[in-house]
Parts: C-alpha cells; structure tokens; sequence
C-alpha cells in the first residue's frame, strides 16, 4: 500500500538498510571469514561492496551473490590479464548498473505506468498484494 503525506502526496518507504543496520555483520567480521575474496574483489572492481554486510546476514545469500557475480564477469580470465574490460571500467559498469536497477526498483513503488511493460506492472500488483 502507498504511503501518503500531510499533503496527500504519495512518498516512498524508507529503505530496509536503517531497519537492517543493528543486524549487518560487521566488516571485521567480514575480514576473518572472507579477506582473501575481500581483497580480490577490490582489486577486480576497484571496490568492496556495501552489499556484503546486509548480505552475511544471511550467509546462503552472500555466499550466492560471490558466486554469481563473479561468472558474470568471466573471472578469472581478467585477474589473469588474459583479457577482458579493465577493472576500473567493470566496476564502474556495475556502479552504474546498480543505481539503474535501484532506480527501477523506487520507481515501482510509485509507478508511471507509461515507464514499465505489462508484466512488470503484473509483478508489481502481485508484490503489493503479498
């Protein structure tokens, strides 16, 4: 259901990393258990992350997402320097990528039915009624 304001206006929920942030493991943490994947991703990417704390709260999760991420980008051919885009620019791919999909998701919270296909409005509709 939409959330209003004094004015009537539709708003957008917060997001779940306030509701979240008393349970995300700490990076310490994260450093004993995965440091050496820590330090690969940093250098394939050019960053860690900010994901990874929110995700080991469900270890299956992060486990799952260092899974997939990396075959998407054809590691470990690049890590090898036997082709591939440069770390910089893969990473900057995947920031940009990244705020598209964050786009997309707010905006289905208050859709432009002009701006999604019919099956993502169906989506949409059974999300709201979950």
């Amino acid at each position: 259901m939409l959330q209003h304001d004094a004015a009537g206006e539709s708003v957008v929920p917060a997001p779940l990393t306030p509701l979240l942030g008393d349970s995300k493991v700490g990076w310490d943490v994260l450093h004993d258990r995965y440091g050496v994947l820590l330090r690969l991703v940093d250098t394939v990417l050019g960053v860690v992350p900010n994901c990874d704390p929110y995700l080991e709260i469900w270890p299956p999760a992060f486990r799952t997402y260092n899974i997939m991420v990396p075959n998407f980008l054809n590691l470990p051919v690049p890590v090898f320097g036997l082709g591939g885009p440069p770390a910089d620019v893969v990473g900057l791919a995947m920031y940009v990528a990244s705020r598209a999909a964050a786009d997309k998701v707010a905006g289905a919270l208050l859709p432009d039915r002009s701006s999604f296909t019919r099956g993502e409005l169906a989506a949409i509709a059974v999300a709201r009624s979950v």
